[in-house]
């Protein structure tokens, strides 16, 4: 009687073991599953709203960049989305050029030269830009080539409810629907504090 009390006591703890070590293998399947989710890609996760992208929140927004400088193949896919949304009419602030696409390069350069010279002449600087002068194709505000990417050309993005809009003078933000608000207040902001350099 006692060996088959041993016998079923020995088959209890084994078969214990049995689950603790399904359960840990489960858990650590978990794990690697939420490890892959937290890894979003820039697909399907943004809309585009008069012009400007936006996303549904911080966090998805954080996961995408953090995502972009982890991984060469989700920066092949983040580049080939900013290429197809600007296929469709998006204008990033930094957009996204194949290796042969010189002519959309120079086109951009000479479009970024053009609205420098707006933005010059809306903060009243007297500054001209000269046709041979140098420009980059990246934000002189905004070095982070794949953030500048979602931003539009007026340095905005829209997270949840929240315009955002990055200038020289800092980060400017509201409520999406009060965006004209905003602009106009910039434009009050800019014409008040004209300089002449």
């Amino acid at each position: 009687m006692q060996k088959n009390t041993d016998a079923v006591l020995r088959y209890i703890k084994e078969v214990i073991l049995f689950f603790i070590l399904l359960l840990m293998i489960s858990c650590q399947d978990d794990l690697d599953n939420s490890e892959e989710k937290k890894s979003l890609s820039l697909q399907s996760n943004y809309e585009i709203v008069d012009g400007t992208i936006k996303f549904e929140s911080k966090q998805k927004l954080k996961s995408i960049l953090s995502s972009y400088q982890k991984d060469v193949e989700i920066q092949n896919d983040f580049n080939d989305e900013i290429i197809t949304i600007q296929n469709k009419g998006f204008k990033p602030l930094t957009p996204v050029f194949d290796q042969d696409d010189t002519k959309e390069l120079e086109a951009f350069i000479l479009a970024k030269k053009v609205r420098k010279q707006k933005l010059n002449s809306a903060y009243g600087k007297n500054i001209k830009v000269f046709v041979d002068e140098e420009f980059d194709i990246e934000d002189d505000l905004i070095q982070d080539p794949s953030f500048a990417a979602l931003l539009n050309e007026e340095r905005e993005i829209i997270i949840g409810d929240s315009l955002y809009k990055y200038t020289t003078d800092g980060l400017y933000y509201c409520l999406e629907k009060d965006r004209q608000k905003l602009n106009n207040h910039l434009k009050g902001f800019s014409s008040s504090s004209k300089k002449i350099i």
